[in-house]
């Protein structure tokens, strides 16, 4: 059994997946979203599956230029690293789609997004020297942060998110645990502000809040600033929390009540103490006196 996810935990993942759908909300009409997709009938998941239809018009976005009918989504969140082996492990999820869908032709309707904070130097390094491909580079620039990898069987993309312009990829740009005096946290409080009942945004900037809650010198003057613009939404996320602890609470409190009544009421009855167990359902303060009466 997994053990249970830290109290600080933050859902990069599921951040991640909002971001790009913020991103390419243009074409939300042709894309459908499956977090978590499953790989086989095991354990193996991909972080997203996005199916474009199959009369989706081209995409306009760079990063959903690429996009053919079923597209892989892998995604390394601040503390991790798009490794050699990391690279390679997931152009095998993405190549076992197929199989797992029973379309064999499907091969040539993949593509692979690859989604990270960190320059993978090692691994263009390690591309670049094994590559067979002699009239290009093999890890083409498109935009700032955006590469084509023209490597294996099926397109690839890189998208290092903090090297994203962010005239153009606002929200994946500022999804980042490191805010800098260069992140846009007042374009971003205003475009929040249009979508802040939107769950897709809550999920986004939650993991942003969050990973930023902590931080010293020039970043605790960037946390203050980002407290400081989305000050409602972290007040209501304030009020949810403390009614949903006493909901909780309520909720236990009724749990615990009604195994001490059934206690109470099985030693009564082992006991051939019938009468008093008739009257515990129905006096309050005799209750109390036979719970203390038991130690309940």
């Amino acid at each position: 059994m997994k053990s249970s996810k830290p109290r600080n935990h933050i859902n990069w993942h599921a951040a991640a997946v909002a971001g790009l759908q913020i991103e390419l909300a243009e074409h939300r009409d042709y894309l459908t979203y499956h977090p978590e997709y499953p790989l086989n009938r095991g354990k193996r998941r991909t972080d997203c599956l996005i199916i474009k239809a199959p009369d989706a018009p081209p995409l306009t976005s760079p990063i959903g230029r690429i996009f053919r009918r079923y597209n892989i989504i892998d995604y390394k969140g601040p503390d991790e690293s798009m490794t050699i082996s990391n690279f390679f492990k997931a152009q095998s999820y993405a190549l076992s789609i197929p199989d797992y869908l029973k379309q064999h032709h499907a091969i040539h309707e993949i593509t692979l997004t690859l989604m990270i904070h960190r320059h993978p130097r090692i691994l263009i390094s390690y591309i670049r020297k094994n590559s067979l491909e002699n009239t290009k580079d093999p890890v083409e620039k498109i935009i700032d942060g955006l590469y084509y990898i023209h490597i294996g069987f099926i397109p690839v993309q890189l998208i290092i998110l903090p090297e994203l312009p962010h005239e153009q990829y606002l929200w994946l740009s500022c999804l980042t645990n490191h805010l800098t005096k260069d992140t846009p946290l007042e374009q971003l409080g205003l475009a929040y502000k249009a979508h802040e009942d939107d769950p897709l945004y809550q999920t986004f900037l939650n993991a942003v809040i969050r990973a930023n809650s902590m931080k010293e010198g020039d970043e605790k003057f960037m946390c203050e600033a980002l407290e400081e613009l989305f000050a409602g939404r972290l007040e209501a996320q304030k009020q949810l929390g403390m009614q949903l602890g006493v909901q909780k609470g309520v909720q236990i409190g009724a749990q615990e009540a009604l195994s001490k009544m059934s206690s109470l009421i099985n030693k009564l009855l082992s006991c051939n103490r019938i009468d008093d167990a008739k009257r515990a359902t129905e006096d309050p303060a005799y209750r109390d006196t036979l719970m203390a009466e038991f130690k309940l």
